[in-house]
């Protein structure tokens, strides 16, 4: 059964097997974590509304570039709940394991928002719709928290 989370403005749904790091919320930004029972994780950051979603996806693909210079990454822009989402995502090699990382972000009336996800791809096939599950809950309840949950 899944966890819903919401604190802060930031409500979806997680695998109940996954952990909360509120680490950066604790320090007073607009963030969360969700790490998986392994390597994978999934992290959202709610960004003041001058932020461009173009140039934070831009320069979360160029840090990610940094550690890994072998990163091949491609753009893409696509529609989810009515939402445009431009992003990048990209493979890399760590620890001997091909990995794949996806950065989106969007604006709407109160935040820029940046989602990112990063697992080796042995995990992926574990987890990938959990990714995919916690970006749309997210996108459903952005405004608050439905009623029926």
């Amino acid at each position: 059964m899944p966890s819903f989370y919401n604190k802060s403005g930031i409500a979806f749904q997680y695998p109940d097997s996954w952990t909360i790091d509120e680490t950066e919320a604790e320090m007073g930004n607009r963030s969360i974590a969700v790490q998986s029972p392994g390597s994978s994780f999934w992290a959202l950051g709610l960004h003041p509304s001058a932020n461009k979603p173009d140039r934070l996806v831009e320069a979360t693909i160029e840090a990610l570039r940094e550690e890994y210079p072998e990163l091949e990454a491609e753009r893409f822009e696509e529609t989810v709940e009515g939402v445009e989402l431009r992003g990048y995502e990209g493979n890399f090699i760590c620890c001997d394991f091909t990995s794949t990382a996806r950065a989106v972000a969007f604006r709407d009336n109160r935040a820029t928002c940046l989602i990112y996800w990063q697992s080796d791809d042995r995990e992926l096939k574990r987890y990938g719709s959990a990714f995919e599950a916690m970006l749309l809950t997210f996108l459903k309840h952005r405004n608050g928290p439905k009623e029926g949950l």
